[in-house]
């Protein structure tokens, strides 16, 4: 009985030494592996690589007294987010905004912020941004000098430019203009009416090269007094100073007009 009872107790010993023995064993097997393979799942999901636009639409805006640039850059659709994406200005320019546009209402509308990192690299202003909600990201920012100009004849002529960082697919360049103005560009597309009732006109850029400057222009007759945005301004601000001219002109005469009364009288 007794010789037994060590048996079966040698015998679980045994098997408990064995599990023990195998367990080291395989953790010892698992140290030894070189940190490298264990380490090339998790960098085959970085997404700090930097994924290349695939289209951009640049949108001269005018407003009442000014122009804004807006750049607008699209990926992949169906790529997963999130993802490290480049946009550029030129070197610079003023930031109005700078954001991940939803395509719907402003509120979704994600803004950057301080989130975002901008190096310059000859005449660009590149913005380094992550999306984590949709696959597109925009900026906005003020120009240097007044993109429009009159030609003559009650014509005026816009001009569009912008450098891309890297090659497109498309490249869509537009602007709107005054209700009532007759572009006279061949080619132009037309690309349907802002909010406030301003048509836009433009065109689309296949297959452009990144780091080239892409320039292009809109030749338009607008209504009488809306050639540019500063029309309007310039033209209160000569009534404010001509009214104000013949106001003093009005009161010198008056007084010129007083003296020689008193002359007469004396």
């Amino acid at each position: 009985m007794i010789n037994q009872l060590l048996t079966n107790r040698f015998s679980q010993m045994f098997k408990v030494f064995t599990a023990v023995f195998l367990s080291l064993a395989l953790t010892a097997a698992l140290m030894m592996v070189p940190p490298t393979a264990a380490a090339l799942p998790e960098e085959s999901g970085d997404a700090t690589e930097v994924v290349p636009l695939e289209a951009i639409t640049f949108f001269l805006r005018r407003l009442e007294s000014t122009y804004v640039a807006s750049v607008k850059g699209y990926l992949d659709p169906e790529i997963e987010l999130p993802v490290t994406a480049e946009i550029a200005v030129p070197a610079g320019s003023e930031i109005i905004w700078i954001g991940e546009p939803s395509g719907g209402s402003i509120v979704h509308d994600r803004d950057f912020e301080d989130a975002h990192t901008v190096r310059t690299e000859g005449q660009l202003d590149i913005y380094t941004v992550t999306l984590i909600e949709y696959p597109n990201v925009q900026i906005e920012y003020s120009l240097f000098e007044m993109p429009v100009a009159p030609l003559g004849d009650g014509t005026y002529r816009v001009v569009m430019e912008y450098t891309p960082l890297t090659d497109l697919v498309a490249l869509r360049m537009i602007t709107n203009l005054p209700p009532g103005s007759v572009p006279h560009d061949e080619g132009i597309d037309y690309f349907g009416d802002t909010v406030d009732g301003d048509p836009q006109f433009g065109y689309i850029m296949w297959d452009p090269a990144g780091m080239e400057l892409i320039a292009t222009s809109v030749t338009y007759t607008p209504p009488l007094g809306m050639g540019t945005p500063v029309d309007n301004n310039l033209f209160d601000g000569l009534i404010v100073v001509i009214v104000s001219m013949l106001v003093v002109a009005i009161i010198a005469i008056g007084a010129v007009l007083l003296v020689k009364r008193r002359q007469q009288i004396q």
